[in-house]
């Protein structure tokens, strides 16, 4: 039938069936800019919470090339936007690292790694040291998509360890180089360190010391009660200084001592105890020889016919 034909009726009929389809269309665009919308706030929601990171957040497909990066990320490096995004990642990893970075993308997608360090490259060259946290990014299927890397950079605290070990080597040079034995054991005893007097002291090699050898090992049998009570007082900060003990030699002699402790503290609290111990042995002779001689004296003035005083 020509639509000269239609009836009135039919001719609206249509007209309703038109309108019906252009506003299902209309709604069907709304809901499509709706959801449009709501896509464009969340994308500016995570763009903004990425940009609050105080470390460098770059995102790759899986080939590496890189599809966004944060606004610390151009802070940090010194690139612009353009340089970096559309480049492939390992263009920013110093080449050294580079096998390392592939072999742990690969790894990553079997499981999660934890943080990595590698170097990356900075706009005028610098190669700095970043921690990286990696995570495969996977669609509702399981499929991985993309990855995300979490940069942090490190070259403070780099700085701060290497300082710390320079510190700390000076200080062992330092320690090693007392002409008096050194031994710090933890609250119950436990050696933690000694230096090289200490082994000449009590006639050990490096290589004689074992994990959990405690105090007690290098004390005379009997000295065992009095030195458990010493290292209460010390720790309760009731110590005597100079406390004498009988030490004991790998080789099975005894020599007296003195021990002047002091406690090792970390965060306020008692963590163990520092020990200079002092070999008496030639004193202890001395004193001996010393006793000897005045008791040869008493001996000799008191056989004597007339009075003896001495001035």
């Amino acid at each position: 039938m020509k639509d000269g034909d239609k009836t009135r009726q039919q001719l609206m009929d249509d007209l309703n069936v038109l309108r019906r389809r252009i506003d299902q269309m209309e709604a069907a665009t709304s809901r499509i800019q709706h959801r449009d919308n709501e896509l464009q706030e969340s994308k500016n929601l995570y763009i903004g919470l990425v940009n609050t990171f105080p470390d460098v957040v770059v995102r790759t497909d899986l080939e590496g090339k890189i599809l966004f990066v944060n606004d610390n990320a151009l802070a940090t490096s010194g690139y612009s936007r353009e340089e970096l995004e559309g480049q492939n990642m390992l263009r920013f990893i110093a080449p050294e690292d580079q096998d390392r970075a592939i072999m742990n993308t690969m790894l990553m997608m079997e499981t999660r790694l934890g943080p990595k360090e590698y170097r990356l490259i900075m706009k005028d060259g610098k190669k700095l040291p970043f921690e990286v946290n990696g995570d495969v990014l996977r669609n509702k299927d399981g499929l991985p998509f993309g990855i995300v890397h979490v940069c942090r950079n490190i070259t403070e605290r780099k700085e701060a360890e290497q300082t710390l070990r320079a510190s700390e080597s000076k200080y062992r040079d330092l320690y090693d180089f007392l002409p008096i034995s050194i031994v710090e054991v933890d609250t119950r005893g436990k050696l933690l360190s000694f230096n090289r007097k200490a082994l000449d002291v009590f006639r050990y090699q490096m290589e004689d010391f074992q994990e959990g050898m405690t105090a007690l090992q290098f004390l005379d049998s009997s000295q065992a009660e009095i030195f458990a009570d010493h290292l209460q007082k010390v720790i309760a900060g009731r110590s005597i200084p100079g406390q004498e003990f009988l030490f004991l030699r790998k080789d099975g002699s005894v020599f007296p001592g003195l021990i002047f402790a002091s406690t090792i503290r970390q965060g306020g609290d008692v963590a163990g105890i520092r020990a200079a111990i002092l070999d008496i042995t030639e004193r202890k002779k001395v004193e001996e020889t010393l006793r000897f001689s005045e008791d040869r004296f008493r001996g000799i003035a008191s056989t004597l016919p007339g009075g003896v005083f001495q001035v």
